[in-house]
This record gives structure tokens, sequence and C-alpha cells, in this order.
């Protein structure tokens, strides 16, 4: 019986990372229109950047907190620079490969991710002196996040900037005529999709104590979507 509880909770927990992933995603799909295929690298790096800022480094992990969301952010603001003008499957295409790319680059720099044997001893997340260990009290700790993402979305959503998105959904084109400023909506909703992602990467290090590449290639980036 415990066992069965053990592994529930684990469940619930990882629906809870996976929530403000896909939350983040469903900003950028179903609002915005905008297919992606290159979540999880996003995901990954908020992952790989908490791992080595707190074990190699001895940052906070509060502290990298910061940089797990930063990171992918900065990420998408250049890629969403240089995506501008790609819309649907090429778009698709584009955020695939940048998957790829990420993917190769977390197996080959063995100075900083270890590779493909993967990242280990990432330290517990402590507050005040209580530290979140695996079990009920982590699970507590990301669905606290998971809630906080979905209020901050749902604003989003019933403000001028979702009515905006709605708009560039239906008709880029239409939306753009009446004076959307379609490309600004769109680099901010990817940002912000990736910020998310960051998000989850950073719970899900510090949950696991160890990560690999393989959690963060275009399989999970299919679950994402899926």
């Amino acid at each position: 019986f415990l066992l069965s509880t053990s592994l529930m909770i684990t469940k619930a927990t990882f629906a809870g990372i996976y929530t403000i992933v896909a939350v983040g995603l469903g900003l950028l799909m179903g609002f915005a229109g905008q297919i992606s295929l290159g979540q999880a690298a996003f995901y990954g790096v908020g992952a790989y950047s908490t791992a080595i800022l707190t074990a190699t480094f001895g940052i906070s992990p509060w502290l990298s907190l910061l940089i797990a969301i930063a990171a992918p952010a900065l990420i998408a603001y250049i890629l969403g620079h240089t995506m501008a003008r790609l819309h649907g499957y090429y778009l698709a295409m584009a955020t695939l490969a940048f998957g790829i790319v990420i993917h190769v680059l977390l197996v080959e720099w063995k100075g900083f991710t270890k590779g493909a044997s993967g990242f280990y001893g990432i330290p517990k997340i402590e507050f005040f002196g209580f530290t979140f260990t695996q079990g009920i009290s982590y699970y507590y700790l990301v669905w606290a996040f998971a809630l906080l993402v979905i209020v901050l979305s749902l604003n989003i959503i019933h403000s001028r900037i979702g009515r905006a998105l709605r708009s560039i959904h239906d008709s880029e084109g239409a939306s753009s005529s009446m004076g959307v400023d379609t490309g600004r909506y769109k680099m901010q909703v990817f940002i912000i999709s990736a910020m998310f992602a960051g998000i989850a990467g950073w719970l899900f290090a510090h949950m696991s104590y160890s990560i690999s590449p393989g959690s963060f290639g275009l399989d999970g980036s299919i679950l994402f979507l899926t």
C-alpha cells in the first residue's frame, strides 16, 4: 500500500511538472497558433542550468531558478528574431531542428553537462531550513508552481494580449491589418512558453537529483505536444 501511494504521489508530481510545460505550449499553440516541436529543449535548458549552477558552482537552487527562467527566455528571444518570418510547418521544422541541436549539445558538451552518462549530485531544495524531498512535500511545491503558472496564464488570456493572440490564431493577416503588432505578440508568447518550460526543468532537476539528455529529446517534445 505504501509503495502504491508513493508511486501515485510521484506520478501526480510529474503531472504537475508537465502541466507547467503544457500550459506554456497551450498559450503558444492554442492561442497564438504557433507550432513548436522544441519545447523539451527549453525544458532541458532550465534543468541543466540549475544542475550546473548548484552542483558545480554551489549556487543556491533559488538563485539558480532565476537563471533557469532567464536562459530559455534569452534563447527564445534570439530564436524569435531568427524565425520571425516562418509560419506553419516551416516554423515546426525550425523548432524541431533547434530541439535536435540542444540535445546534441547536452550529449557532446561533456565538460559542463557530463554527456550521455548524465549529470548527478543535484542538491535538494531548501526553504528556511525545510528540505523538499521526493514525496508529498515536493508534490505540494510542484503544484504551487503549477497553480501560479495557471493563474498567470489565465490573466494573460483575459487581457488585451490574450485577445490579440486569439486574433492572430484566427487570421494573422486580418489581425495585422487591424493594427495588431503580430510579431511582437508572437515573440512575447514564445518567450513566456520558454520561461514556463524552464521552471518545469528546474523542478524536475531538483526532484530527480540526476538528469540525462534522453529526457529532453524529440520524444519529450512530442509528449508535451500530445
